[in-house]
């Protein structure tokens, strides 16, 4: 669940589910005059009639987002094997006509093969098929890059993406300005907190959405 309701300095309410487990993330733009000033993030939650009778918080942390690159991110990863969150950064230009777009993902479990996602669309989809992480793009529109990468010694697995020819789920895709696309990284991982200590699972990075122009 996402809303983008901090603009400034206010308090705002947000769609939390009242039946199920609910995750929920917050994009904040600092402004650079902000420089110095002391910043305060809490979370507060009432049931029926203000009264708060029934919460469970599991979880709950602040930390400060990588800057994506170009476009916005769409949600976070789930630390994996290496204690971290696999951060997706997408470089290079939004205009389609350049074709000149860089994926690349920090903070990967080593010597672990995955791969990069796409989708036009996409809702999100925790722990598929028994994942420690989430897909954030899933839709019947989502295409896997054929190419199988390695995260190697340091973590980090990047590729150039041929937006002439963008992997989906009927075909290539020839990118055109005003078009849309979310990207996500598939990783093997070794996933105590789900599949249990030494049992192979897989994890997500973070994803990104870019709009071309």
């Amino acid at each position: 669940i996402r809303d983008h309701c901090v603009t400034g300095v206010q308090t705002c309410a947000l769609p939390i589910s009242e039946m199920n487990w609910s995750s929920l993330a917050l994009d904040v733009t600092i402004d650079p005059a902000w420089a110095g000033e002391l910043m305060q993030f809490g979370f507060a939650s009432v049931a029926t009639n203000y009264e708060d009778s029934g919460r469970y918080y599991d979880n709950i942390g602040w930390a400060e987002i990588a800057n994506p690159g170009i476009g916005r991110v769409v949600c976070l990863g789930n630390p994996n094997f290496s204690g971290s969150d696999a951060i997706l950064t997408a470089t290079g230009s939004v205009v389609a006509a350049d074709n000149d777009l860089t994926l690349t993902v920090d903070g990967l479990p080593a010597n672990q093969m995955g791969l990069f996602c796409q989708s036009p669309t996409g809702v999100r989809v925790d722990t598929p098929a028994g994942s420690a992480g989430h897909l954030c793009i899933a839709s019947f529109e989502i295409g896997r890059f054929p190419t199988v990468l390695d995260s190697g010694a340091a973590g980090s697995v990047s590729t150039s993406v041929d937006l002439t020819a963008l992997p989906g789920a009927a075909g290539s895709i020839n990118v055109m300005a005003g078009n849309t696309h979310q990207f996500q990284y598939w990783t093997r991982d070794i996933a105590p907190p789900i599949a249990g200590p030494g049992v192979p699972s897989s994890n997500f990075s973070s994803a990104v959405s870019i709009t071309f122009q």
